[in-house]
C-alpha cells in the first residue's frame, strides 16, 4: 500500500477535483476530513455529474457551476476500505471484484475511520510483475 497519496477535503470544488485528478494522474481520490476518510471521488462519478450539468446548462455556465459543487455531494460515502492486516490478495480480489481502482487502507479510532494509507490498481500489478527477487516475502 501506499503511504503517501492525495486526498481531497470534502469542500473542495468540483472543478478543482477534475483539476487534481488531471495533474496527478489519477482516476479517484480519497475524501479526508481531519484525517479520517468520509469517502472517496470517483473519476467516473465527477464526469457523470458534469455530463449532467452540461446538459442542463448552457456551456459557459458549466465552469462556475462545477466550482460551486464541493466534492461532498458526489463522493462516494461508503467506500469499501481495507484494514492494514487484510492479506493483499485479499485486497486483490475485492478491488477485481467490485471493479475498484483503489482501495483505502483504514484504522478505526474510535468513531472515526483513519486513512493509513491506499493501494491503487497500479500498485498490483506493479507488484504481480516485479522480477521475483523484488516481490515482498
Amino acid at each position: 500500500m501506499r503511504r503517501h497519496w492525495i486526498s481531497a477535503s470534502p469542500q473542495l470544488s468540483l472543478y478543482e477535483a477534475e483539476l487534481l485528478m488531471r495533474v496527478a494522474g489519477i482516476r479517484q481520490v480519497p475524501v479526508v476530513s481531519d484525517d479520517a476518510l468520509v469517502g472517496v471521488l470517483w473519476h467516473q462519478s465527477l464526469l457523470r455529474t458534469a455530463l449532467e450539468t452540461v446538459l442542463e446548462h448552457p456551456l459557459e455556465l458549466v465552469k462556475d457551476l462545477l466550482a460551486r459543487l464541493p466534492v461532498l455531494e458526489v463522493m462516494d460515502r461508503n467506500p469499501l476500505t481495507a484494514a492494514p492486516s487484510d492479506p493483499l490478495i485479499e485486497v486483490a480480489r475485492r478491488m477485481v471484484e467490485q471493479h475498484l481502482g483503489c482501495l483505502p487502507v483504514v484504522e478505526a479510532e474510535g468513531d472515526r475511520v483513519l486513512m493509513v494509507g491506499l493501494v491503487v490498481e497500479s500498485d498490483l500489478l506493479r507488484l504481480a510483475y516485479a522480477p521475483s527477487s523484488a516481490a515482498p516475502a
